[in-house]
C-alpha cells in the first residue's frame, strides 16, 4: 500500500477523509441506470443463438419449445435445459449468430 492510499482513494497528505467517490444521492441514480441496462439487455434465446452457459461452455440453441431449450454442445450431444432457473443477457448481437450470457439463478 502507498502512503496517502486507503482503499484505492486518495487520502490528504496530514490524513484526514478519503475524497469521497460520489456526491450525495447519486448512488441511486447509478444502481437505477444499472438496472435499466441490464433490463434493456434481457433476452429469450432463439434456435441458431449461441448460449455462453458458466458450467457447459458453448452451446449452440437447437430448438425452443415453451420453456425448455434443446442446444447442442462442442462435441454435438444434444442437451435440455429448462429455462425457468436461468436467466439471459445478451452479450453481442452483431453480424453472424446472437451470443447470449447464461446466469443460473441460485434460489
Amino acid at each position: 500500500m502507498v502512503p496517502g492510499d486507503r482503499g484505492g482513494r486518495r487520502v490528504p497528505e496530514g490524513g484526514g477523509a478519503p475524497a469521497p467517490g460520489l456526491p450525495d444521492g447519486w448512488e441511486d441514480v447509478v444502481s437505477a441506470s444499472e438496472a435499466k441496462l441490464t433490463a434493456a439487455r434481457a433476452a429469450e434465446p432463439a434456435v441458431g443463438d449461441s448460449l455462453d452457459h458458466p458450467a457447459l461452455g458453448r452451446l449452440q440453441v437447437v430448438r425452443v419449445d415453451g420453456r425448455r431449450i434443446e442446444v447442442r454442445d462442442r462435441v454435438r450431444r444434444l442437451l435440455k435445459l429448462s429455462a425457468d432457473c436461468l436467466d439471459f443477457r445478451v452479450a453481442s448481437s452483431g453480424p453472424g449468430p446472437r451470443v447470449i450470457d447464461v446466469l443460473v439463478r441460485r434460489e
